[in-house]
């Protein structure tokens, strides 16, 4: 009887080593399956994931007036699939010395994406008592993109009064969230 049981001790051991080598193929086919997506989220890599940029302008701009709409500070940037830029931007402005005393503007600045305004501009106006004290004007937008290269510009324009507007420095910053598999916009409630 004690051989007996050693007999299908072995006859176990077998078939189970058996089973381990027939089934190697499923097994290593779902570690390769795995590894070839470990480096990804939600099909992304991790090259398409969240970015940031951003464009400094340290110069100054003086006797600014414009009644159109001029761009005062560009930046360009390529998404690498469909998903949302953020956008800050802002300029600092103040009464120029070369304006006429006693003289205002009504200084507006906007955000454009490819050629198109989006956000709501921002409306400063610009007086002989902004001289002492420099004002900060700032816009931001979200807007949905496409995969591909975009042109973003802060742009700016007198929209009444005679007074010249001195720029200091001009900023943007962009950061970029994709949509991931789906390619629709998020809602926020």
């Amino acid at each position: 009887m004690l051989r007996r049981i050693h007999f299908d001790f072995r006859w176990t051991v077998f078939l189970v080593v058996v089973a381990v080598i027939a089934s190697a193929p499923a097994i290593a086919a779902g570690i390769a399956r795995y590894a070839k997506n470990s480096g990804k989220l939600d099909g992304l890599s991790a090259s398409d994931l969240v970015r940031a940029t951003s464009a400094v302008n340290e110069g100054h701009l003086s006797d600014f007036r414009s009644k159109g709409f001029t761009n005062i500070q560009k930046l360009r940037f390529s998404a690498p699939v469909k998903g949302v830029i953020v956008l800050w931007s802002g300029v600092n402005a103040e009464w120029d010395d070369d304006s006429d005393p006693g003289s205002y503007a009504d200084f507006v600045t906007r955000l454009t994406v490819d050629r198109k305004a989006v956000g709501v501009p921002k409306r400063a106006e610009i007086e002989r008592s902004t001289k002492s004290g420099t004002l900060s004007v700032s816009v931001s937008a979200a807007v949905p993109v496409k995969a591909g290269p975009h042109q973003i510009h802060l742009q700016a324009r007198t929209a009444s009064g005679e007074a010249l507007t001195y720029l200091r420095g001009r900023h943007t910053e962009l950061m970029f969230v994709p949509f991931g598999r789906s390619g629709r916009q998020g809602s926020i409630n």
